[in-house]
Formats: structure tokens, C-alpha cells, sequence
């Protein structure tokens, strides 16, 4: 039996042998390729791994499978057109694709920008379709979008409609920060974007004698799975304090709205002295807040953020956060639809990101 250090890229090692054979000649279009069992013996693989090699061989345009026939050569490598993933967005997204100067553009900025550089270095046609996130059914012109897809990332809350009939017709698709809803099969997977740290940084802020903190959350975002996954592991980490003096309060806001800054003034009277931002855009919008308030930051109130976005570092004083790499949330995306387009059964792939703590000058040590 092969060892699992042999075999994480073995099959991605035969495909290239055979079809390097294709471009040669040594297999013409229109012939069949050897049984899967004279390939395993040939290279001392078992057929599994074959199997693999194959599909995602056909995943590219070179083999066709018939059921109980083998594979049939389809066309050579010069010959072969480039493969389509494409990334869905959901319409509440879609206007972080116009105006990318934006402060609190810049996280989708960083994810569309690596995904249109892996996509190119990998010489695979990538696009955006945008989607409404409240549809019923499938448009029909998606329909036949994905139908010649290899796969899609999604970046959003995709409809159930969307997940079932990505499933039914077996699409790869990869979820970025989201889960898979349940009852939905196919080839589905998502890479996470790590919480753990989140209890570092509650230790960190509680160290520096912050008892009762915010959960500060822009009303520009919405309250999605993200939101409740962020703010229950700020519940658990304080509740391993077992300090019953440590408080959360989710301080949901607009700063255009006119009733926020009131109400920013009675969390500072309540002796609220710190906020953990949901994101890092949340964290920056409460430094306005803050200074709309005569309060100076860290002196009168400590802030932290979660992704580490351009404008964290650049902000007055910078930004205490948690560093999301966004181009490795990309990339462990594609590696996860590597695995998806090469295998032939459903299922369900999960990969988790771990994050950074980053430690500026938005903290300080809590007046007595």
C-alpha cells in the first residue's frame, strides 16, 4: 500500500506523464488509453490513484470517460481550450468591484486580486457573475455558464438553488469563509478563515485591564454567519475566564445615523473601555465614532480589528487586528478545487486558515 507522502501529488505526477504521451503521439485522439489496472501495474501505483490521474485528465479536455469502456483520448494539449472557473458574488458584494479605493473595499480587493492572478499563472479563464442572494431558482443563463465550468469559488451567501444544482450536476465549487449548508451534496469545499486567535486577543485586551468590551459591528455589513461565528468565540473565550466581571455588549451602528454617537456615549458612561471590531472596516468606522466623541484612542478607549486590510496599518494610531493572508485563503481555495476536479464522488472538502495576531498601538493599558 503506497505511504500518503507518496501519493498527495503521485496523481497529479501520472496525469502529466500521460499527457505528455497524448502531445507525442503515443496515444492518438480517438484511442483508447490502457485499462486502469495496466496503468496501475505500470506505474507501480494502485488503481485508485489512476483513477484520479484519469479524471483529472478528462477535467481538462484530454480523456473522455465511457462507463465501462476506458478513456478516450479527446484532443491534444495545443489543441485543448482553456479551462473557466469563475468566482460568484453575491449583488451586496457586487459594489466592491467598481470602486476598489475604498477603505472598506479592501479585503474583497486583496481576495478578487489573487484570485485573477492564480487564475492567469495557471492560464485558466476566470470571471465574476454576480447573483442575488434571496433567488429561488437558477437563471437559466448561469445554467449554461456552468455547465462549462471546471469549477467556482464563492465569495458570499449563495442561495439553496445555487447548491442544489452545483450538486446535482457534480460542479466543483469552493466556499471561501463559508460552510456548506446541511443536506447538500456534491463536490463542495470550503477554506475557513480561523477564530482561534480570537481568544488571544480577548486575553490580550482583558491583560490590559478591559473588562467590558463592544463587539463593534458596521450596520454596512450584514449579520451573516461570520458575524455569530466571530461573536460566539468572543463568548467562549470570556467565558473561560469565569469572571462574571468581564462584559460583552454587540454595539450594531451607522455612522450616519445621528442616535449612534448617543449611544456610544452611554456604553462610555456604563465604563466600556474597548472594542473588538467584527472586521477591521467596523474597527475604523468606531475610530470616527470615537473622535466624533472627544475620546482619543488608545488613551480613552482600545480598539482591535479582525483581517489586517492596508488602511489598519495606515490609520491614526494603527490598528491592533488579526491578519488574515488573503492570498493563501485563495490559494488553499484552488487546492481544495484541484482535489474536487479530480475526483469522481461527492464530497465535501475543509481546509482552515489560521490567522495572526498583530499588535500596533490601538491598545492601551486601562485607566484605573
Amino acid at each position: 500500500m503506497e505511504g500518503q507522502s507518496n501519493t498527495k501529488h503521485k496523481y497529479l505526477e501520472i496525469a502529466d506523464t500521460i499527457r505528455r504521451d497524448i502531445v507525442a503521439g503515443v496515444y492518438a485522439v480517438g484511442e483508447r488509453i490502457p485499462p486502469i489496472r495496466k496503468l496501475s501495474e505500470k506505474y507501480g501505483v494502485n488503481p485508485q490513484t489512476v483513477n484520479k490521474a484519469t479524471a483529472y485528465l478528462a477535467s481538462l479536455g484530454y480523456l473522455k470517460p465511457r462507463q465501462g469502456a476506458g478513456s478516450t483520448v479527446t484532443v491534444p494539449y495545443e489543441e485543448s481550450p482553456a479551462r473557466y472557473i469563475g468566482m460568484l458574488i453575491d449583488r451586496t458584494r457586487s459594489h466592491w468591484l467598481i470602486d476598489q479605493e475604498k477603505p472598506e473595499n479592501s479585503h474583497s480587493r486583496d481576495i478578487y486580486f489573487s484570485y485573477f492572478m492564480l487564475m492567469n499563472s495557471n492560464n485558466i479563464n476566470a470571471d465574476f457573475i454576480i447573483y442575488d442572494k434571496n433567488l429561488e431558482t437558477v437563471p437559466e443563463e448561469f445554467k449554461e455558464k456552468a455547465l462549462k465550468a471546471s469549477g467556482f469559488f464563492v465569495q458570499g451567501s449563495l442561495p439553496r438553488c445555487y447548491f442544489e444544482y452545483l450538486g446535482q450536476h457534480e460542479i466543483p465549487t469552493v466556499l471561501i469563509n463559508r460552510n456548506l449548508p446541511k443536506g447538500v451534496s456534491g463536490k463542495f469545499g470550503s477554506v475557513l478563515i480561523s477564530e482561534e486567535k480570537i481568544h488571544d486577543m480577548l486575553n490580550y485586551l482583558v491583560s490590559m485591564g478591559h473588562t467590558k468590551l463592544l463587539f463593534a459591528f458596521s450596520k454596512e455589513f450584514e449579520e451573516n454567519e461570520v458575524f455569530h461565528r466571530r461573536y460566539n468565540e468572543l463568548q467562549a473565550a470570556i467565558k473561560s475566564w469565569g469572571d462574571p466581571k468581564i462584559q460583552l455588549e454587540v454595539f450594531s451602528f451607522n455612522v450616519h445615523e445621528g442616535e449612534t454617537l448617543a449611544q456610544l456615549e452611554e456604553y462610555l458612561q456604563k465604563g466600556f473601555s474597548a472594542a473588538f471590531g467584527y472586521n477591521d472596516v467596523s474597527a475604523l468606522r468606531l475610530y470616527s465614532l470615537l473622535n466624533a466623541a472627544g475620546r482619543s484612542i488608545p488613551e480613552d478607549f482600545s480598539v482591535v480589528g479582525f483581517d489586517d486590510i492596508m488602511p489598519s496599518n495606515l490609520a491614526s494610531p494603527p490598528l491592533t487586528t488579526l491578519r488574515v493572508n488573503r492570498a493563501s485563503l485563495v490559494h488553499e481555495g484552488y487546492s481544495i478545487m484541484e482535489e474536487l476536479i479530480s475526483g469522481r464522488s461527492p464530497v465535501y472538502l475543509e481546509k482552515t486558515l489560521k490567522t495572526e495576531m498583530i499588535i500596533r498601538k490601538s491598545v492601551f493599558v486601562k485607566k484605573s
